[in-house]
């Protein structure tokens, strides 16, 4: 289980589970995971899956993630996700584990994205928007009473408001147990993919796609590696605001894609 491990299933309001061990929770840590909590409706875990033709022989293909509430609509609620976590799904194909397309298998109709909210449970998903430029995606999810039923995440102005060495909260799904669970980690400086790269690091995610820009501008979050499934689930600063979403592992640390990038790509969609 990765360092500074914190669950959000808690079992009272100073103790954490911990490695099946409940530990008290730091002073420090009390009052932003507090902040954080009200948002936690707004987290969804998305899973797709389709059945397909990998190297001539059918399976099932699937893929998770995890994805945050950035805006509502008439027609339903708005999630902003990594497009690697649903990458090809637009074009009616996934990919296997090895990173190879597969496409569907003859009869089926294509890949199924189904994103579970802590409130609402399981709910159809669409692709609006994928670019793997910035490995960034927008879902939507249905809804009869987005008012009521969508619970949007708060984003913080920007990302430059988390300052370095301050306090980061990673939240996501995780891939193998399926719960909501939060790291906690340092807010460091801002970096890239070369920039990593040229220092030797391995970025500790088979999925992230080929086409995405090595400029691109990510946040180091030290201390807190995150594990598969987390990918696209928000980072929190101490203020319970979205400071960015989860890109990719590296190491005892985690890549952030910063807010700006969510909301460029959310006002792509809200010009359509």
């Amino acid at each position: 289980m990765p360092q500074g491990f914190e669950s959000f299933h808690q079992p009272s309001a100073d103790t954490v589970e911990v490695a099946q061990a409940n530990i008290p929770v730091p002073d420090e840590l009390s009052s932003p995971i507090g902040r954080i909590r009200p948002s936690l409706a707004g987290i969804g875990r998305i899973e797709s899956k389709q059945p397909a033709q990998v190297n001539n022989t059918l399976a099932e293909v699937s893929s998770n993630g995890t994805g945050f509430v950035i805006d509502k609509n008439s027609q339903g609620c708005l999630l902003f996700t990594k497009e690697h976590v649903v990458h090809d799904l637009r074009y009616g194909a996934m990919r296997d584990d090895a990173g190879t397309v597969a496409k569907p298998a003859p009869g089926s109709k294509g890949p199924e994205v189904i994103v579970n909210l802590p409130d609402l449970g399981p709910r159809s998903a669409q692709v609006l928007l994928a670019d793997e430029s910035t490995d960034s995606a927008i879902l939507q999810i249905e809804s009869k009473d987005p008012e009521r039923e969508c619970k949007v995440v708060p984003l913080a102005r920007s990302s430059t408001e988390a300052r370095a060495n301050d306090l980061a909260v990673i939240v996501g799904f995780d891939g193998v147990t399926s719960e909501l669970n939060g790291l906690t980690g340092i807010v460091g400086g801002t970096t890239n993919i070369s920039v990593v790269e040229q220092a030797g690091a391995r970025v500790a995610n088979p999925y992230v796609v080929p086409r995405f820009v090595n400029s691109q501008p990510l946040i180091a979050i030290y201390g807190a590696a995150a594990p598969r499934g987390y990918s696209g689930g928000p980072t929190f600063n101490r203020d319970g605001e979205v400071i960015g979403a989860s890109h990719a592992q590296v190491g005892t640390g985690t890549l952030v894609t910063p807010v700006e990038i969510v909301k460029a790509e959310l006002a792509r969609i809200q010009k359509k």
